[in-house]
C-alpha cells in the first residue's frame, strides 16, 4: 500500500512539472508564418567583413551586372538578392557578435528585391536611410539595427520579415524620427525593439504604421525618453502589441 501511495504521488509531481513547462505565448521566440519561395533573378553573395561606407562600395560589391540599378544613393535590386550564406557564422543564431552588412553613408534607399541569411543583419550607420519593398529570410540576430544614439530619420516601408529564429526583426537602438510603415513581421521574440534604455537623448520621435504583427510574442518595445505614435496596425497571435519604459509615451491614433 505505501509503495502504491508512493508511486501515484511520483505520477502527480510528474504531471505538474509536465504543464509548468508547456510553452504560454510569449516565453520564448515563435518560428513565425512560413516565408514565401523567393526566386531571384540574381543573388550577390558577401564575404570577408562587408562595410559600404560610400555608394562607391555598394557600386563595387555589384560590379558591372544589369540586374541592379544604381542612381544616386538608390541601390534598386530589381528582384536581386544580397545574401550572407558565405559569410562566418557563429554556432549561437543570435550571437551579437555575429558577421553584419555595415552600411555607413546618408541618404541610402535599398529597395525592390530579397536579403537572406546575414549573421549579423544590416547595421544602418547613416542617417536617413530608407529600406522598402524588400524580403528577409533566414534570420540571425536581428535582420536590421542601428547603434545607439547613432543616427535619425531611418524609414522602412512596405518589407516583409520572416524571422524563424532570431530575436528581433528590427531593432532601431537610435530611434530618432524613425518610421515604420505597410510591413508584415512574423516569428521572433519581438518584432520592433525602438530606442536604447540607456540613451540620455530626450524627445525621441519615433512611429509605426499600417504593419501586421503575425505570430510573435511581442510586437512593440519601445525605451528611453520616447514618443512613439501607431496607428493602423494588425495583431494576429501577439502576446503584448505594446511594451513601454517608465519614460515611454505611446500615442494610439
Amino acid at each position: 500500500m505505501k509503495f502504491k501511495w508512493i508511486t501515484t504521488l511520483c505520477i502527480l509531481i510528474a504531471q505538474a512539472l509536465l504543464t509548468s513547462c508547456v510553452s504560454t505565448g510569449g516565453s520564448g521566440p515563435s518560428a513565425g508564418s512560413k516565408p514565401p519561395v523567393v526566386n531571384p533573378t540574381k543573388t550577390f553573395y558577401l564575404t570577408g567583413q562587408p562595410h559600404w561606407k560610400t555608394i562607391a562600395d555598394a557600386k563595387k560589391f555589384f560590379g558591372s551586372s544589369s540586374a541592379v540599378s544604381l542612381t544616386g544613393n538608390t541601390i534598386n535590386l530589381k528582384g536581386s538578392r544580397i545574401s550572407g550564406k558565405k559569410l562566418k557564422h557563429p554556432s549561437n543564431s543570435q550571437d551579437e557578435q555575429a558577421q553584419e552588412l555595415k552600411i555607413g553613408f546618408d541618404n541610402l534607399h535599398l529597395t525592390n528585391g530579397s536579403v537572406d541569411d546575414i549573421p549579423g543583419g544590416i547595421v544602418l550607420r547613416g542617417n536617413k536611410a530608407k529600406l522598402s519593398k524588400l524580403i528577409f529570410t533566414t534570420s540571425g540576430e536581428d535582420y536590421v539595427s542601428t547603434a545607439k544614439d547613432t543616427v535619425r530619420g531611418t524609414i522602412i516601408d512596405g518589407c516583409k520579415f520572416y524571422n524563424n529564429k532570431g530575436d528581433k526583426s528590427i531593432q532601431l537602438n537610435a530611434a530618432e524620427d524613425a518610421e515604420i510603415t505597410n510591413c508584415y513581421i512574423t516569428g521572433g521574440q519581438t518584432a520592433i525593439r525602438l530606442q536604447e534604455s540607456t540613451s540620455k537623448r530626450k524627445n525621441i520621435k519615433c512611429s509605426v504604421r499600417d504593419t501586421t504583427f503575425d505570430k510573435v510574442p511581442t510586437a512593440i518595445n519601445v525605451a528611453g525618453y520616447t514618443t512613439l505614435t501607431v496607428s493602423g496596425n494588425t495583431f494576429k497571435g501577439v502576446s503584448e502589441q505594446y511594451n513601454g519604459g517608465p519614460h515611454t509615451k505611446i500615442i494610439k491614433k
